[in-house]
């Protein structure tokens, strides 16, 4: 349950009133000792910063909303709510904040626009985020406030323009949010940015492995290859779109798609991303893509279309290129690792890179990246089960959500791979050929997940 926090200054009802709206359980509570068992954490704000500062403070709840929150619940400030996340406020006199997010908050310097600012304005992306998926580039929002947050660009996933630039959603550690306008006043933007938040929330606590149906387009045809090997592509849908419906019906909740023409040519194919385009829109699912993502310009494209999480394949071996997409972009960017006997390969399989899957994989991790895809190959679309083995391996090594690809053939597997704790399974060849049902698949996902 989510856990408004009442503290005497913020607009509590309507954000309440947008969580049933969006069918959410919620509670407002003062008491420091219930945010121990919230999902997660609220905080709206309406006044001056040391008010609210000495209101937290009296009820005990300023140092009980920082403890857990660097315990890992989810937090989100709303307005004064997102002010109070930073070290110091600077209104009226300099007080201390909650310290989460690294800055202060000054005076709005409007350049003779009007103080406070109250209305509408636009937000500009400047970083990736899971909290911003399904949001469009340029959305309004409603902002009423005369303080801004002065912060560095790494914490900032939105700005507005108000005679300058305002930080408008930041980010700091974990799943601490903080938004200077007020979604819940801000119609179907609003909602979308307050939804994902609670999304966010009950991942936390709500494990579950999620099932990726997958789509492989291999000149603009849904295919599928056993061990990678295109000369053994067969057809196995007639439209990428209607299969992406069908799944979409039978509860999935995510789609994998892949550009195979991309992985191995190196350069997208137009087609097979319109294709991944039009499945995100006409379904509303978020989907992930992988192929043929070899520049900053390829992820921008995929994410400007509506691509939810975009897969780094063969561009992962340079280790800049991957740091670079992952300060941008967060966790709405994943990298493919793509093994044969244990070593990597790339260039839709079809290169031996002789380096070992697991030192790979480390060192993605070590650049940023928080979700792994591991594929081994071997047993890619042949239905003869995951390699387990290695699976295990490489979640005891590396600190990442991991997705298993590869082999997966039936109902047994999915249950093996959801109590083993697994992010995700991708599943292609056993959904076509019958052996697995979705949605089998993914109330086993939910059901046996830890």
């Amino acid at each position: 349950m989510l856990t408004i926090i009442d503290y005497s200054m913020g607009n509590l009802h309507s954000v309440a009133n947008a969580l049933t709206h969006l069918g959410e359980e919620w509670r407002i509570s003062s008491r420091p000792e219930e945010l121990d068992g919230a999902d997660g954490m609220i905080l709206p704000g309406v006044g001056a910063f040391p008010d609210a500062v000495d209101c937290l403070r009296s009820r005990g709840l300023f140092e009980a909303i920082k403890a857990r929150a660097l315990a890992g619940t989810p937090l989100l400030g709303i307005c004064l709510g997102m002010q109070l996340l930073f070290e110091y406020g600077n209104e009226h006199s300099r007080r201390a904040g909650l310290g989460l997010i690294p800055g202060e908050v000054v005076p709005i310097d409007g350049h003779g626009e009007k103080i406070p600012h109250i209305g509408w304005n636009s937000l500009a992306f400047t970083r990736g985020d899971f909290i911003l998926d399904g949001v469009p580039d340029g959305g309004y929002v409603y902002f009423v406030h005369s303080y801004r947050a002065d912060t560095a660009p790494e914490n900032i996933l939105c700005t507005t323009f108000y005679g300058e630039s305002i930080p408008a959603l930041v980010k700091g550690h974990g799943d601490i949010y903080g938004m200077q306008f007020h979604p819940e006043k801000s119609h179907d933007v609003g909602l979308r940015l307050l939804g994902n938040f609670c999304k966010k929330a009950k991942k936390r606590v709500n494990a579950e492995m999620i099932i990726f149906p997958a789509i492989d387009l291999l000149g603009g045809n849904c295919v599928r290859l056993v061990r990678g090997e295109y000369g053994s592509a067969s057809r196995v849908a007639e439209d990428a779109l209607e299969t992406a419906k069908g799944f979409k019906a039978l509860g999935a909740e995510y789609i994998h798609m892949v550009d195979l023409d991309g992985a191995r040519d190196g350069r997208a194919s137009f087609k097979n991303r319109q294709t991944a385009f039009a499945v995100a829109r006409e379904t509303g699912l978020p989907v992930e893509l992988g192929g043929g993502v070899r520049t900053e310009e390829d992820i921008a494209e995929l994410i400007g279309g509506g691509i939810s999480r975009v897969i780094i394949g063969s561009a992962a071996g340079d280790i800049d290129f991957v740091k670079r997409a992952v300060e941008k972009y967060g966790d709405r960017i994943a990298v493919g690792v793509d093994a044969r006997d244990g070593r990597v390969a790339f260039n839709g399989w079809t290169v031996d890179s002789g380096e070992d899957y697991i030192d790979f994989a480390a060192a993605v991790v070590a650049a940023g990246v928080s979700n792994i895809i591991f594929t081994d190959i071997g047993s890619d679309g042949t239905l003869s089960h995951p390699s387990f083995g290695r699976l295990e391996a490489l979640s005891a090594r590396v600190k990442a959500d991991i997705t298993a690809s590869g082999g997966i053939a039936d109902i047994g597997d999915i249950i093996s791979l959801a109590k083993m704790g697994m992010y995700g399974a991708i599943c292609g060849k056993s959904l076509y050929a019958g052996t697995l049902k979705l949605d089998e698949a993914v109330r086993a996902g939910k059901e046996y997940a830890v």
